[in-house]
């Protein structure tokens, strides 16, 4: 097809076809927002009073006694837990008194009486010492007992006052065990 126009009315035309494609695509884009918004209207307005519903829902719950109860439970449950900590904490500290004082009573011969055994630990990283308190027959019997004490692996010292070794026969003692 041959074209009689003029090369300026041919660059005009072209413009304004271009911009008749401009003007189209902005209508069928406004026409498209137009279509969405009305769409998403009702979805919108549906969401907004099932929000209101919910806000309402919370709020009753929140002002209801059983979810006060609920905090009260909570709160009795939290300190029993840290209180079931703190023991079990303590208990993996705590060492078996008993056996070591079983290991005392072994080594006790015929000559001895114990009197008492106490044991002492003031804190969870104090020493733990144990006391022995008897009478001996002879010196000789309290001797044999204190070497016995010493040969236990299971006693870190064992500190026997010079005011044991004083008396011949019946003589009270006392020792102090300090454990390992």
């Amino acid at each position: 097809m041959i074209n009689l126009l003029p090369q300026e009315d041919i660059k005009k035309l072209k413009r304004e076809r271009f911009a008749r494609f401009l003007m189209a695509l902005e209508f069928l884009i406004a026409i498209a927002i137009f279509i969405s918004t009305v769409l998403i209207l009702p979805v919108y307005f549906s969401l907004l009073i099932e929000k209101t519903g919910l806000e309402r829902g919370l709020e009753f719950a929140e002002t209801s006694p059983e979810l006060k109860e609920v905090g009260l439970i909570e709160k009795t449950l939290k300190e029993f837990n840290s209180k079931l900590s703190n023991f079990e904490e303590r208990e993996r500290e705590i060492r078996p008194v008993a056996s070591n004082l079983k290991k005392i009573l072994e080594k006790q011969n015929s000559g001895i009486a114990i009197e008492s055994l106490n044991y002492e630990r003031k804190a969870a990283n104090s020493k733990e010492i144990i006391f022995v308190e008897g009478v001996a027959q002879r010196r000789d019997d309290f001797l044999v007992f204190l070497k016995n004490l010493e040969s236990v692996d299971a006693f870190k010292k064992v500190e026997s006052p010079v005011s044991n070794l004083l008396k011949d026969s019946n003589a009270p003692f006392s020792l102090t065990l300090e454990l390992k």
